[in-house]
């Protein structure tokens, strides 16, 4: 008997040591992949330890997955269905002068299954034939643009439409200057256990899904934000939505992005002669109530034409928003944002605000964070008269971010995104939150 238990345990040990084997040589291998010399940032995305995490938090929470499983969307982009091959870290890089633009290479194990995952998945109906072996498309209303061959895919993501052809199909080709992840600069400051990794070579910031949250933090170079080291900050009601506060000398952000906030047609000129250095915004959980005359015109029985007034009243939310600047600035920003804004000034500080409750009162201790940010989500969804979230963040409770200035060109991040289950792991909510 005690022959049986001992072949039993050494089996049981053989099988965790091969598996265990395996994940450290697939981590390994994952890191030859070859990116450009010039690629500006890399990410990485740990896949074998999100499979991991996942694959531990199913066991606590198997109603949730199996419910999950039966409730399932029709369209899935899980990557196993993809026909593509799936390494134990998956990267995506930059390459300079884009900063804005992501690119990935991926080998192929199913061409066939690749084909229908782009059309039946990607909605990609029709592929362009660049030659009789590589296939180009988009996707996304032109923020996916991919590149394939028979054995190898290269895609590239933005935030607005993008159309990179030429610069993949020489990353399918391997052509110019490459190396691989093992061998680049940005190798020392990815290799962590963390699940998810972004890094310029001076700055890095590192994320880990956990059971009903996404926690982050960061040690970030910059010269663009110039963070106060203590201040007193507002003092906000306890159940405010929506918190936030900015200490900061954002001028060489302003005049660096210029065409990215003129492209949302936010004033760069005006802010850079007229802001300070502080801004706070207080979403309240209560309503207020606005009052508006509309004026129009009809004819009478006498075909006169007469001005008729009407009174028309609404609730929305009450938001207040304060920026240390010159007076001439509220000359310059728009009164009616969603909804229509008041102001005023005292001394060194502008108010607007959907209500007249203009407040200036500060905590009384100091804080260390030059930045705060506390979004409720599930409350503003409750709230209802708010602009649309995004469909991912339907799952989304609340989000917590702050930053403090280390030192000259220094700052810390910390942030943590809490989920509506505080027990099933915050990806897969994520991924399924619409």
């Amino acid at each position: 008997m005690k022959k049986k238990v001992l072949i039993g345990v050494l089996a049981i040990l053989g099988v965790g040591l091969t598996c265990c084997g395996y994940l450290v040589y697939r981590q390994k291998q994952s890191y030859q992949q070859y990116i450009p010399k010039n690629a500006s940032t890399l990410f990485r995305v740990n896949v074998d330890a999100l499979l991991r995490s996942i694959a531990w938090n199913a066991v606590l929470n198997p109603g949730y997955y199996f419910d999950s499983d039966k409730k399932k969307h029709k369209k899935s982009f899980d990557l196993g269905d993809s026909g593509l091959h799936i390494p134990a870290n998956i990267f995506f890089f930059t390459i300079e002068p884009d900063d804005a633009t992501f690119f990935s290479v991926f080998s192929i194990d199913d061409f066939d299954e690749l084909q229908c995952y782009t059309k039946n998945i990607l909605g990609i109906s029709k592929l362009q034939t660049v030659d009789s072996l590589v296939f180009q498309g988009t996707a996304f209303n032109g923020k996916l643009c991919l590149m394939f061959t028979k054995d190898r895919l290269a895609l590239c993501v933005s935030a607005s439409k993008v159309e990179k052809f030429n610069l993949l199909r020489s990353l399918i080709r391997q052509e110019g200057s490459m190396t691989t992840v093992e061998q680049s600069p940005f190798y020392e400051a990815i290799k962590t256990q963390h699940e998810l990794v972004y890094t310029d070579g001076a700055s890095i910031i590192d994320a880990d899904f956990g059971r009903g949250s996404l926690s982050l933090s960061g040690d970030i170079k910059t010269a663009l934000v110039k963070g106060v080291k203590r201040l007193y900050p507002k003092q906000f009601e306890s159940n405010s939505l929506i918190k936030f506060w900015l200490a900061a000398d954002i001028t060489p952000l302003l005049a660096r992005q210029r065409k990215f906030f003129e492209k949302h047609h936010i004033p760069v000129d005006t802010l850079l002669r007229y802001y300070g250095t502080y801004m706070d915004l207080e979403w309240k959980k209560n309503l207020t109530l606005q009052q508006d005359t509309i004026i129009t015109y009809d004819y009478n029985d006498n075909f006169e034409r007469v001005e008729q007034r009407v009174v028309r009243k609404e609730r929305v939310p009450e938001i207040y928003l304060s920026f240390q600047a010159s007076p001439h600035l509220a000359n310059y920003l728009p009164k009616q944002l969603f909804y229509k804004f008041q102001h005023e000034s005292r001394a060194d500080r502008l108010f607007f605000g959907t209500g007249r409750k203009y407040q200036q009162s500060n905590r009384d201790h100091l804080s260390n964070d030059f930045f705060y940010l506390y979004i409720d989500s599930k409350g503003l969804r409750n709230q209802g008269n708010y602009p649309l979230l995004p469909p991912s963040f339907k799952r989304l409770e609340k989000m917590e971010f702050s930053a403090q200035k280390l030192a000259d060109e220094h700052i810390h991040l910390d942030g943590k995104l809490h989920f509506e289950n505080s027990s099933v792991n915050g990806l897969v909510q994520l991924l399924r939150g619409n």
